[in-house]
């Protein structure tokens, strides 16, 4: 389950309804129903967000669309302190912080961090937490295109950033490299040829 930021506006889904595929709404009968809205109606998206979206597939488990900014995607990794990790994304990957979330004593436990149109959440785990780094094995990787993997490569280099592979033109015409973050998060970027 995967907690995100509660905009303003936005309604909570519960993780049950989540899990179903289903929008929380207000109970039969509630305010809407003052409003001329009938029983099994959509409710309003203030957003508008929603409103031409088509319903899935009956049992696939796909939701509606996503909320405005976020693809349908988005991976979510998991940091000893997701701060220092905020600071240390910008710089070596030329991430940007898009909203973060913090703890009473200031430590981020949730962030939003972006490049391009691509989105990667990231947050400070629990301390039974093991990070690949610790499990000695890489347990996934994100593929990530900017625009030139040469100047993307040297910078994430020089942030500190451990080379897997060094930039190379692979067969299927993507140019890449590859490196491992400080808790051996491996991620890959490429410039399509």
């Amino acid at each position: 389950v995967v907690i995100m930021a509660q905009r303003p506006g936005q309604r909570r889904t519960s993780s049950r309804l989540a899990q179903a595929g289903k929008r929380a709404g207000p109970p039969a009968g509630g305010p809407d129903a003052k409003k001329g809205k009938k029983e099994g109606e959509s409710q309003p998206d203030p957003r508008g967000q929603r409103a031409a979206a088509k319903e899935p597939p009956e049992g696939s488990g796909t939701s509606r669309a996503p909320p405005k900014g976020f693809p349908r995607v988005t991976p979510y990794l998991y940091y000893k302190d997701a701060g220092k990790m905020v600071a240390w994304l910008e710089r070596a990957f030329g991430m940007t912080e898009r909203s973060s979330m913090k703890r009473p004593d200031g430590s981020v436990f949730h962030a939003e961090m972006a490049i391009g149109d691509g989105l990667v959440l990231i947050g400070s785990s629990r301390s039974d937490f093991r990070n690949p780094a610790k499990l000695g094995t890489t347990t996934a990787s994100l593929y990530v295109y900017v625009d030139c993997v040469d100047a993307h490569h040297a910078r994430a280099r020089k942030a500190g950033a451990k080379v897997i592979e060094k930039p190379e033109t692979q067969g299927y015409g993507d140019r890449r490299y590859a490196v491992s973050d400080p808790e051996g998060h491996h991620w890959y970027f490429a410039s399509s040829q």
